[in-house]
């Protein structure tokens, strides 16, 4: 059974066309589709938002743009040089190339003229595929963010204007936070008090050690009445330069306070009256939309991210079939030609398994970290004795042919993690102090793990081995990131990546302190 809406040009439902459909189940059918139709119009209202559907021409196949009169109707097969003003659909088609060609999403602005007035739009697109992963076409999105730009443009005004306005009357703003102490200046009150911002303690007791030691106790006293009477004051009071100097300023504060009369923050002037008259300016709050800013940018981050996890873990499923081909086929060259080969063709032979081998455990680090982000986790009760020693047995046989020591010290108590995560992590450092135990004599691991706080356990590995220098600290914990030559320690670059963001899903973090020569020891901080 297939069921059609069709909509009119204000994005309407009309009518639904089916086939195959009962009809006794036709006006419920119809009902879903109007409702999600409804819900779908109402969330891009909401936002001012549009959205739209290509082939790989790219001409449209579907679109509800309520900003531009679009419908489905009436854009099917045009492209956007159809629909748009010349230099918009240059700007469109450029954002929608990169998305094909890249595969990643693409976003940019379009500038479009509507009605004579021009209209910016935050357009985002990336590719459609169909179920067999064959990429058929776009997806879009645009948002009108006019109002945003001259929102923007106008905060920039309104700062630079407030910086100009306090310059030229000579009077600066300030802000604190009664619980912490601590102190926000404008740039004029740096230039008013003449200290370098890069040296100023930012706290209340510095800006106390820049007043006059005779006023110090009078301005201390004023502040603090305030908090308690919960009025405004308003004081003048005398500067000690570092050269000698005074200054005379006059300071207005007032401080705002929560429903259970907590003090929150305290705001104020201070104007030099040394020279001039004191100037009263108003104050912008120059953090608005702040918040709102970042959770956008941080929203674009987390869906990037997704989309790359997307496309490593299609690709290593891609590769892994023509190697097991390569694989294979070299095998049987070896077992069933081996005594036609001379020396050298069976050493290409084992050199062409070895780098097949090698490719194919980097193609199980990129699936094993791709999986690290899909699976959802499961916290749990632990107890990490068990848990460690487990991990331990899986390479016993390398633990003692090598004769490593490996030595557990684990404090009472269980610890809550994600089973799965925690026993990769764990897995991966055992792996890697194997690794870099190299020739070492009486070669030893240690793990460890204490319940530090009430919060978080701390667990550590600890090998006695090659060690690293810790300016490249960060960069171990990159995925593809080495600091070791293959040959000497071959591997795939994957593995403390994998540990960082296992532990990281948890809520946790993961560190390493080591010495050349001196082993190394890694930190998994984990929540109780």
């Amino acid at each position: 059974m297939t069921f059609g809406p069709l909509y009119d040009r204000e994005g309407r439902l009309t009518q639904i066309i089916a086939s195959g459909v009962d009809v006794s189940d036709r006006k419920r059918v119809e009902e879903d589709v109007r409702t999600n139709a409804q819900r779908l119009r109402l969330a891009l209202d909401s936002i001012d938002a549009a959205t739209f559907d290509q082939d790989a021409e790219p001409r449209y196949t579907w679109m509800y743009h309520p900003q531009l009169g679009y419908c489905t109707a009436d854009v099917i097969g045009k492209t956007d040089a159809d629909l748009l003003d010349p230099a918009g659909a240059r700007a469109a088609t450029e954002i929608k190339r990169q998305a094909f060609e890249s595969g990643e999403r693409a976003r940019g602005e379009v500038a479009v003229t509507v009605g004579g007035e021009t209209r910016y739009f935050e357009l985002i697109a990336e590719q459609l595929r169909n179920d067999g992963g064959r990429v058929v076409g776009l997806a879009g999105v645009s948002v009108d963010i006019t109002e945003r730009l001259k929102m923007q443009q106008a905060l920039r005004e309104s700062e630079a204007l407030l910086g100009q306005a306090q310059q030229m009357g000579r009077i600066g703003s300030w802000q604190l936070d009664p619980s912490s102490g601590l102190l926000t200046w404008s740039d004029e009150v740096f230039r008013i008090f003449e200290i370098d911002k890069e040296v100023f303690g930012a706290s209340y007791e510095a800006f106390l050690d820049t007043i006059h030691p005779d006023d110090r106790d009078a301005v201390d006293e004023a502040y603090t009445g305030s908090l308690e009477t919960r009025e405004p004051y308003q004081i003048t009071h005398r500067l000690l330069l570092p050269d000698g100097r005074v200054k005379h300023v006059h300071e207005h504060c007032e401080t705002e306070y929560d429903e259970a009369g907590k003090p929150v923050r305290s705001v104020g002037t201070v104007q030099d009256i040394t020279e001039r008259k004191l100037h009263e300016v108003a104050i912008t709050d120059i953090s608005i939309g702040l918040d709102r800013r970042v959770r956008e940018r941080t929203a674009q981050l987390e869906a990037t991210n997704k989309e790359l996890e997307t496309f490593s873990y299609s690709v290593s499923h891609d590769l892994k079939a023509p190697l097991r081909s390569i694989d294979g086929y070299s095998r049987l060259l070896l077992e069933d030609y081996a005594e036609k080969l001379d020396d050298e063709g069976r050493r290409l032979l084992d050199t062409i398994r070895q780098a097949t081998s090698q490719m194919n455990q980097l193609i199980e680090d990129l699936l094993a970290y791709s999986r690290l982000e899909r699976r959802e986790l499961a916290v749990t009760q632990l107890e990490l004795r068990a848990l460690i020693e487990s991990v331990i047995v899986e390479r016993a046989d390398e633990v003692r042919a090598r004769g490593v020591t490996v030595n557990v010290t684990v404090a009472d108590g269980p610890v809550t993690a994600d089973r799965d995560g925690l026993t990769m992590a764990l897995r991966n450092l055992l792996e890697n102090a194997l690794k870099f135990l190299g020739d070492t004599a009486d070669p030893t691991i240690e793990f460890f793990a204490c319940h530090e706080t009430d919060a978080a356990c701390v667990l550590s590995v600890r090998d006695n081995g090659i060690g690293f220098d810790m300016r490249y600290h960060d960069r171990i914990f990159g995925i593809f990131q080495r600091l070791h030559r293959s040959e000497d320690y071959p591997g795939t670059g994957v593995g403390l990546a994998i540990v960082r963001r296992a532990v990281e899903r948890m809520g946790g973090r993961a560190w390493a302190e080591s010495e050349p020569g001196k082993g190394a020891t890694f930190y998994l901080e984990i929540p109780r």
